[in-house]
């Protein structure tokens, strides 16, 4: 909806910033930290399901024919898609 406040950027594509919405005060102080997380690559909202299973699954795939160990774990609302 582009009328909604984004809380989470996309700084990098390893690293996002976390946002606190207008009015939100996280501390005794009344300020709010901006919090940044990195990881191993992030995708972007317009990232296709074929883009994410190019990048993420497709390896760990052709490891498994080749009798190697892999392991995915994805974590998100039940029924979200």
């Amino acid at each position: 909806v582009e009328d909604e406040e984004c809380c989470v950027e996309m700084i990098s594509s390893s690293t996002i910033q976390l946002h606190a919405p207008d009015g939100l005060k996280a501390n005794r102080n009344g300020e709010y930290k901006e919090t940044q997380y990195s990881f191993t690559k992030v995708f972007g909202i317009n990232t296709s399901q074929m883009e994410l299973f190019e990048d993420v699954a497709r390896p760990l795939v052709e490891d498994l024919i080749q009798c190697k160990n892999g392991l995915l774990f994805t974590y998100g609302v039940t029924g979200s898609g």
